[in-house]
């Protein structure tokens, strides 16, 4: 009988289904580190943040004839890249969540004094947006209010201080808040109104805020995309390789191969970028879902290396050593998932 041609043939088994869908699984799963290098590269060019609210006077549309306190202005109430051991000059592209766990974009953060107006805070926050609307920003969501205070965590709606399921957080305090877009950047507007404390006193941060942190450029989508591409030409055609080698040395295929499967599924759901940004634009779940492939885990332990990396070392670097010490022979036995018996 007439041997498939095709894929498997081009992969070196035209004999096994097994070896395409392995060949899929590891293709894709060197686009997504494709992806996540070129887009790491890329967010080091990104147009720096800081300055940006000052200069482009954000702060001025948002709290016009306010006091605006800020990083820059020695705020010991706002975030701080000094929290990282870094200036305010110097905004890392991704920072850790307040709670320590997750991770989200760089930002900065300013804020205003409590007053009469502020403490009317659904309609402070209306008029916030009407202005931002006026002066070219698009707004992302409607006004939502919400208990407690949005702390700034973005893998929960409206921050872990604020009650939700699980959370029994009790407070008088509610605060309202929306983000809208422009020129590359999200800003995010918070405004509560409460005690949040004992004995009625007041809170420093029952207060009006906000948030500006960058969106990705085009550019740098395209860096992404060209990274991912190369990413699965390389996976595809490097387990091909690996195939080939292996073909017809049993043992060499076994041992190549038994690692890539027990890791081919977990990787390969691991390695997908699906990491939500619950209240944000969806386009920075991408983002940080691609920074999380590469960069280390301190908030699980690892302060140094990347689990869903090791893991990929794991699956291929045992196929990848095998490969380049065997020679290739006649083809035999085919344990690389060799699922046709007709091939025999």
């Amino acid at each position: 009988m007439r041997e498939p041609t095709g894929l498997r043939a081009r992969l070196g088994r035209p004999g096994s289904r097994s070896v395409v869908v392995l060949a899929t699984l590891a293709a894709i799963v060197a686009g997504c580190f494709g992806a996540a290098g070129m887009s790491l590269l890329g967010w080091q060019f990104a147009p720096p943040l800081a300055g940006v609210v000052r200069a482009q006077g954000i702060d001025r549309e948002v709290f016009p004839g306010l006091t605006v306190r800020g990083c820059e202005d020695g705020s010991q109430d706002v975030f701080s890249p000094e929290d990282y051991g870094l200036s305010c000059a110097h905004v890392p592209p991704f920072v850790l969540n307040p709670d320590g766990e997750g991770t989200r974009y760089g930002f900065m953060e300013y804020r205003v004094d409590p007053s009469a107006a502020t403490r009317d805070n659904v309609a402070f926050t209306t008029a916030v947006r009407d202005r931002l609307v006026d002066a070219g920003w698009r707004i992302g969501s409607d006004i939502r209010v919400h208990d407690g205070i949005d702390d700034l965590d973005t893998s929960v709606l409206d921050g872990t201080s604020a009650p939700f399921p699980g959370n029994d957080v009790e407070t008088n305090v509610r605060e309202a808040t929306f983000w809208a877009t422009r020129d590359g950047l999200v800003l995010e507007f918070f405004n509560a109104t409460g005690t949040d404390s004992p004995y009625g006193a007041a809170d420093p941060d029952v207060t009006a805020r906000f948030t500006v942190a960058r969106s990705a450029p085009w550019w740098l989508w395209a860096m992404t995309a060209t990274g991912a591409l190369l990413g699965v030409a390389a996976g595809w055609l490097l387990t091909g390789w690996i195939s080939r080698r292996t073909e017809g040395d049993g043992a060499s295929t076994f041992i190549a191969a038994l690692p890539a499967w027990l890791c081919a599924i977990p990787l390969t759901v691991a390695a997908l970028p699906l990491n939500e940004q619950v209240g944000r634009p969806w386009s920075e779940g991408v983002f940080v879902g691609l920074h999380a492939k590469l960069a280390p885990w301190p908030d699980l332990g690892f302060d140094y290396v990347n689990p869903v990396a090791g893991l990929a070392v794991a699956a291929f670097l045992p196929a990848l050593l095998v490969a380049a010490l065997t020679r290739r022979t006649p083809a035999g036995d085919r344990l690389w998932g060799d699922d046709s018996a007709e091939a025999r």
